[in-house]
């Protein structure tokens, strides 16, 4: 009995610390839903969803009336409670071929963040364990997204860990990103998405001054606010069923509490990604 009660007190402390550093999730902005990959296919990680499991999690939230509005709504504020926003990381050929469908049959619409040096590329720069890596969409495919209706914002030039670079290759990595997406689609990204969701006052600042309208991390350092350039997502993960996918789009701070709470934990290992590359790049070079 003790145990059980040491147990519980140690959950209470655990979650009261947590409340009171980060708070609950801020009920004020348009939620906006991070995925990463839609594939039937395998590889090692949790930053990913079915064809199945996506087409039945869109399918649910049109039945519940929800409808998707472009970031810019995000960042300018709206009182339609029923809306939210999907963004997609790293542009993967996958997401062209599996989710825009789907959207598209649901009359929702989504932001894609580009990895500029990968584009048409395999996924070089993850560590993509057991050799199993990811193909990128090619500016072809970008481009028709664009022209029906989907945003297109930057993921940096490498997908590297921005806190662990110069000023001068963050402002590389952001500015040289916009330049060439600009150029292959003829529109100015608006909005960048921090690789790996790691960011830090300095390196916001300097996306701010490469003429980004804001920018997009994992989960925002504070709750209570919300920060146009440090702008905080709700990540779907492989485990994440219809419903839980629907109370991330409710504006509740309460029921959105506990998927803040694990997944922080989760991207915690995500944000090791390019440390762990790093480190066996290292090994075969020696």
């Amino acid at each position: 009995m003790n145990k059980k009660i040491t147990a519980a007190a140690l959950v209470s402390a655990s979650i009261s610390a947590y409340i009171l550093k980060r708070g609950f999730f801020n009920p004020g902005a348009v939620p906006v839903l991070l995925y990463h990959d839609v594939t039937d296919g395998f590889y090692w990680t949790f930053s990913r969803s079915t064809t199945r499991m996506f087409k039945n999690q869109m399918k649910f939230l049109a039945k519940k009336k929800f409808r998707t509005v472009p970031l810019e709504k995000v960042f300018s504020g709206t009182e339609d409670l029923k809306c939210f926003s999907i963004t997609f990381d790293d542009a993967l050929s996958t997401v062209f071929s599996n989710a825009f469908p789907v959207l598209n049959e649901f009359s929702f619409n989504a932001e894609i963040f580009v990895v500029s040096d990968y584009v048409g590329k395999e996924s070089l720069w993850d560590v993509n364990l057991g050799g199993l890596s990811k193909l990128h969409m090619d500016w072809d495919e970008i481009s028709k997204l664009a022209e029906c209706g989907w945003g297109v914002g930057s993921h940096s030039c490498t997908h590297r860990d921005l806190t662990r670079l110069s000023p001068d290759e963050v402002k590389e990595e952001a500015q040289r990103s916009m330049e060439e997406i600009m150029k292959r689609t003829g529109k100015k990204p608006e909005f960048f998405s921090y690789p790996f969701g790691r960011t830090n006052t300095s390196v916001a600042k300097i996306v701010e001054n490469c003429g980004y309208r804001g920018a997009l991390t994992s989960y925002p350092h504070d709750n209570f606010t919300f920060d146009p350039y440090r702008a905080g997502r709700r990540p779907v993960y492989l485990y994440d069923s219809s419903y839980d996918v629907y109370r991330r789009v409710l504006r509740s701070s309460w029921k959105n509490m506990p998927y803040d709470f694990v997944g922080r934990k989760v991207n915690f290992f995500a944000g090791g990604v390019g440390f762990y590359k790093e480190k066996i790049l290292k090994c075969l070079r020696n």
